[in-house]
């Protein structure tokens, strides 16, 4: 039984840089080393930042920009909802009055 407190701080980039500790980040950096069994834990993560889908953050590495569940007391089983190549995306557009990111991708 650990006697952690929080969950670990996120490292950021290829670099893993070291930045202050930050409650959602550290939360995408755990859910980024557990979806889909550690699939994506090698992609270096970038930001996270939450949504309005409640329990889910999206997440941003340098390969692709994904929406992680956050469910879930153990987090072992996660999945992304969706994930999306960064070289798949053609546009991002963010609507102010709605506050919704759209994105357009190749056919």
């Amino acid at each position: 039984q650990s006697d952690r407190q929080r969950l670990p701080r996120m490292l950021y980039g290829s670099a893993r840089e070291v930045r202050p500790y930050d409650e959602t980040d550290a939360l995408g950096w755990q859910l980024h080393q557990l979806l889909a069994n550690g699939q994506y834990a090698t992609e270096p993560l970038l930001c996270c930042t939450p949504v309005t889908t409640p329990g889910c953050l999206l997440l941003l590495t340098d390969l692709r920009m994904m929406l992680a569940r956050a469910d879930g007391p153990t987090r072992a089983a996660a999945a992304p909802v969706w994930q999306l190549p960064l070289r798949d995306i053609r546009d991002l557009r963010c609507t102010a009055e709605r506050r919704t990111l759209v994105v357009h991708v190749a056919p």
